[in-house]
């Protein structure tokens, strides 16, 4: 059965939750799961068993205190998306907040926005 994996940090948060239970119920073919991890590894280590990621709150995949964290969570999950495209999956990117509320990085998280938006498929 295809899976539809929903990437997110907030693994709690009753939207995810919702989402994940209405996909499942729906008769639709698909399961669905939800994984708080991302990366490029992440996407190596899952090609052909994921058929879309759906991605949410971006930003704390890659969002840490260090500049230098951040630089290299944001270049891995960059390098990840465009892997993901690349093997067949297909993106879907649920932008709950242009900006973060607590707005650190704000440079990583526009490009990043720029990015998935670019290479989303929905």
């Amino acid at each position: 059965m295809p899976r539809v994996v929903l990437l997110s940090k907030v693994k709690r948060n009753p939207y995810v939750v919702l989402l994940r239970q209405a996909i499942n119920r729906a008769d639709a073919g698909y399961q669905a799961e939800i994984d708080d991890q991302f990366s490029l590894g992440w996407v190596l280590k899952n090609r052909g068993r994921a058929l879309v990621l759906h991605v949410h709150w971006l930003e704390l995949f890659f969002v840490y205190p260090s500049w230098g964290r951040s630089v290299r969570r944001w270049l891995s999950v960059i390098l990840g998306l465009v892997a993901a495209r690349a093997v067949g999956m297909r993106l879907v990117y649920t932008l709950h907040n242009i900006w973060q509320h607590e707005s650190r990085r704000a440079v990583l998280v526009a490009m990043g926005n720029r990015v998935m938006l670019w290479l989303a498929d929905a």
